[in-house]
């Protein structure tokens, strides 16, 4: 009876709103598509309306919060021609600055909130058209070159800030992707398939992270350690919503299509690889596909030569945790999983090393792979299965630090409340976490 209360009273109806809720920034990306397709306009004035769509669905979420995001774009659009060189940096200041200004001292705590993901999608997209204009160094110190030759015009700077399809929910996309809805290719079967196999699969996480999951955490014969998984689970879910959401409005604009195979490839995320986390590196990658590769391209890979690995990882991490904000619990949890990644990866690089076997925290090339013992014997399977778990224990304990609502306004507060909060999570865990 009650798993029948649950399925009509709270799933059906939370999987009805999520395909209401992926029709609005799903319809203007097909608008433009359609555009594109048929209407013949120039790329300057199909720019023009899907800076004004952007705006309008921007509006239709935040309502007069939508200033924050044509403030900043206003701002640093002269800053590209002023400043030609070292504007990647500069940039990526200037928004840091930015956010934390807003949320220290012009938007209210709960409007802060409310846009802040959305914003962090917009300041990523800048940051990434500054150092593609001028290049970066790779991890060996070469300086790669300019992936946009010039500055783009105001039209084509303002879609690709308040593209409809990827600045509410995401996701990140570079300038030179971003460019392909201008591309005419074709409409076909397989791309619409994609289209709701994704809001299908979205609508279906939603389900899972609202009543499901919740539902399971109420039943009494659950202990602790699987009750923090399943709220860990919830927090996953949720994720996985906007993730499959905004894969679903980005190709339904026409970005994703890969010519060489023939198939619109595009992915937000995999969450096979996250709920079955080989590494917790698996982890980190695979969570935000689009923010791993912002990270990877501009942070990670231009710091590593100076830094190290170890420095590169952790200037990655904290570099993830000042875009989204200032969230004590947040930027602790990005801090100790770019801590774990990389002990386990040192970890088990040492370990294949000594056993001459495919345990590292990356699947083995099938091909080129040059260990004694391969992922298929038995004893392999059996060392990357206690892995598994222990990524799995990880990954509950780390969800259940965002177990806490307040609504304090004052950072010295927070971050008290945020270390008494998860002091207390630990405490009811033993503090096994750290041992």
């Amino acid at each position: 009876m009650q798993w029948s209360w649950m399925l009509h009273k709270c799933f059906q109806p939370t999987v009805q709103q999520a395909f209401a809720v992926g029709l609005s920034v799903v319809a203007p990306s097909l608008l433009l598509r359609l555009l594109v397709l048929y209407s013949g306009l120039q790329k300057r004035i199909i720019s023009l309306v899907a800076t004004v769509l952007g705006l309008l669905v921007l509006w239709w979420y935040y309502e007069r919060s939508v200033a924050y995001f044509i403030v900043l774009c206003g701002i640093l659009y002269p800053l590209f021609a002023l400043v030609p060189r070292g504007r990647g940096a500069l940039i990526a200041i200037v928004c840091v600055l930015f956010i934390f200004s807003c949320e220290l001292f012009i938007a209210s705590k709960e409007e802060w909130h409310k846009v802040r993901g959305s914003f962090l999608v917009v300041v990523m997209k800048i940051i990434s058209l500054a150092f593609d204009l001028e290049g970066y160094p790779d991890i060996k110190g070469e300086q790669k070159p300019a992936i946009v030759s010039s500055i783009p015009d105001l039209f084509s700077y303002m879609s690709y800030c308040l593209f409809p399809g990827t600045t509410v929910f995401g996701p990140f996309l570079t300038y030179t992707d971003h460019s392909k809805f201008l591309h005419a290719t074709p409409l076909s079967t397989r791309w619409a398939l994609k289209i709701v196999s994704s809001m299908v699969v979205a609508a279906v996480c939603l389900g899972l992270s609202v009543c499901v999951l919740p539902f399971l955490l109420n039943e009494p014969q659950y202990n602790k350690w699987l009750a923090a998984y399943m709220a860990a689970a919830s927090f996953r879910y949720s994720h996985y919503f906007i993730s499959f959401l905004s894969q679903s409005s980005t190709i339904a604009s026409g970005i994703g299509y890969d010519s060489n195979i023939d198939s619109w490839s595009f992915s937000v995320v995999h969450p096979v690889a996250v709920e079955i986390p080989r590494s917790m590196s698996m982890v980190a990658t695979n969570w935000n596909l689009p923010m791993h590769k912002f990270l990877k391209n501009y942070v990670y890979k231009p710091s590593r030569r100076y830094l190290g690995q170890f420095g590169a990882v952790l200037l990655t991490f904290s570099t993830s945790a000042l875009l989204h904000g200032m969230n004590f619990q947040l930027s602790a949890v990005l801090l100790s999983l770019g801590t774990y990644a990389f002990i386990e990866s040192v970890l088990r690089m040492k370990l294949s090393k000594r056993l001459n076997a495919c345990v590292l925290d990356r699947p083995c090339s099938q091909s080129g792979c040059g260990h004694r013992h391969k992922s298929v014997e038995w004893w392999v399977v059996l060392m990357n299965s206690g892995f598994v778990l222990l990524n799995l224990f990880h990954l509950a304990y780390l969800g259940v630090m965002f177990d806490v609502t307040n609504e304090e306004p004052g950072l010295q507060e927070q971050v008290c409340i945020s270390l008494f909060t998860m002091s207390e999570q630990s405490s009811s865990f033993n503090y096994i976490l750290y041992i």
